[in-house]
């Protein structure tokens, strides 16, 4: 075990949920004046282990994310332009909390929460079956844009992860919506009739981004509006332009003063009947920019598992090659990783390259001496 530690943090691989691959840990700007050792656990099957660096932090890799008492918990968030995200993972009971800035969704009806994780990466899932199922929360009129960064002007992106059904999706079915009505100033991504994803933005003049793909095939789904409001929307299907059309003119405010604006997953912003999906959404992602091509195909590979671009294996100092820590036997064993340089300032993971058969979470232990 690692001793006389001044600092040590414990992260978790989990086995089906985020793809055998730890969260990341920043090393501190004094690096590397500390002893930085990492401790491997004892893996189910015989493996080997991958340590990597990556450009930037992303989904699974926000340092302090949950329950950091200092202000920089919120930073890896900030720095990438996101105001609200929820994970189905994160719910609790009959509600959803944003984990940027709290936000809890309500439920309506009876959507369901899958009891185990259907898919590596993604974790579970919530089921909505059509009738009238949403999680969502009014703002009233003194609380818009004071107690929560909703987007009013400017350009902003909507991020989807979802299951559609062939046989059950229909016409208006939402995925996600912040109106202030089932037609209101705001926007909304929901399902046309040819099972395509369509995108509203409506300042009270309303322009339309119109899929040409059909998502409802029983498979998961990535899905991206990014919305440039001085130019052009661009409609991203699995990291792909599926639709772009000029959203001009609808520049002016999101938010409608005189009513109340509900944030809604599931269902649309008035919970309309027969415009409540027929499916399952596993994660929404809210951002105040207009992301990118690149950033939408990094982010469906990153989403769907397709590997992260610019992941980086450390290099043996010995001989340059890709480091590879071999790891059997039953007992823990520590490494050392103070001679690292290429470490500083970067987030840092650890990879299990043989996918483990055993149920249990596997532990990595950080210490900074």
């Amino acid at each position: 075990m690692i001793r006389r530690s001044r600092m040590t943090k414990e992260t978790v691989m989990k086995t089906t949920h985020d793809r055998y691959v730890t969260e990341t840990v920043t090393f501190a700007n004094t690096y590397p004046a500390e002893t930085v050792s990492v401790e491997i656990p004892t893996l189910d099957d015989d493996s080997a282990v991958t340590l990597e660096t990556a450009p930037r932090e992303h989904r699974y890799n926000y340092p302090c994310m949950d329950g950091c008492p200092k202000p920089e918990g919120k930073h890896g968030y900030a720095a990438n332009g996101i105001i609200f995200e929820f994970d189905m993972d994160d719910a609790d009971g009959t509600t959803i909390i944003d984990r940027v800035n709290g936000l809890v969704l309500t439920e309506q009806g009876d959507p369901t929460f899958q009891l185990s994780a259907a898919t590596a990466g993604l974790g579970h899932g919530l089921d909505f079956d059509g009738t009238g199922d949403a999680f969502d929360y009014t703002f009233s009129t003194a609380a818009i844009a004071v107690d929560y960064p909703l987007v009013e002007t400017g350009d902003f992106s909507v991020e989807v992860v979802f299951l559609a059904e062939t046989a059950t999706t229909g016409a208006g079915d939402t995925i996600v919506a912040c109106r202030d009505g089932a037609a209101g100033v705001g926007w909304q991504m929901h399902f046309d009739a040819n099972q395509y994803v369509d995108f509203h933005v409506d300042d009270t003049t309303e322009a339309e981004l119109t899929g040409a793909t059909d998502c409802a095939t029983d498979a998961l789904i990535h899905v991206i509006a990014s919305l440039d409001r001085d130019g052009n929307g661009v409609l991203y299907v699995n990291g792909v332009a599926d639709d772009t059309t000029d959203i001009s003119g609808s520049n002016g405010t999101l938010l409608n003063v005189s009513a109340d604006t509900r944030f809604s997953i599931g269902g649309d912003a008035a919970r309309t009947a027969g415009d409540c999906l027929f499916g399952s959404v596993y994660f929404v992602r809210v951002y105040n920019y207009a992301l990118s091509a690149a950033e939408a195909l990094e982010n469906y590979r990153i989403m769907m598992n397709q590997g992260y671009p610019g992941w980086k294996p450390l290099a043996d100092p010995a001989d340059g090659d890709d480091l590879v820590i071999g790891k059997s036997g039953s007992d823990p064993c520590d490494f050392d990783l103070t001679e690292y340089m290429t470490l500083k300032k970067k987030a840092f993971r650890a990879n299990c390259a043989t996918v483990q058969t055993a149920t249990n979470d596997l532990d990595f232990v950080w210490s900074f001496e």
